[in-house]
């Protein structure tokens, strides 16, 4: 297994968020995770945005250590 597939994972004590942007097949461009009870204007999300090509795999992943999932993508322009 790689590394990421294992941090995509559920994990204890933590959620995740998924925006889907404009995509309708499934496939999330930011997913989001934190402590539970941790609000989403709260600035200790983890933040990772998903590039695809035109095939629908996954070409790139950024990733944000220490973020607000309300203004996520800000973090990647």
């Amino acid at each position: 297994m790689q590394l990421v597939q294992a941090f995509f994972r559920e994990a204890p004590n933590r959620v995740q968020l998924y925006d889907y942007d404009v995509r309708t097949d499934g496939q999330p461009v930011y997913i989001g995770h934190a402590p539970v009870g941790t609000a989403e204007n709260g600035g200790i999300w983890v933040l990772f945005k998903f590039t695809y090509n035109d095939d629908n795999m996954v070409t790139k992943i950024e990733s944000v250590g220490e973020g607000v999932w309300a203004v996520r993508d800000e973090y990647f322009t």
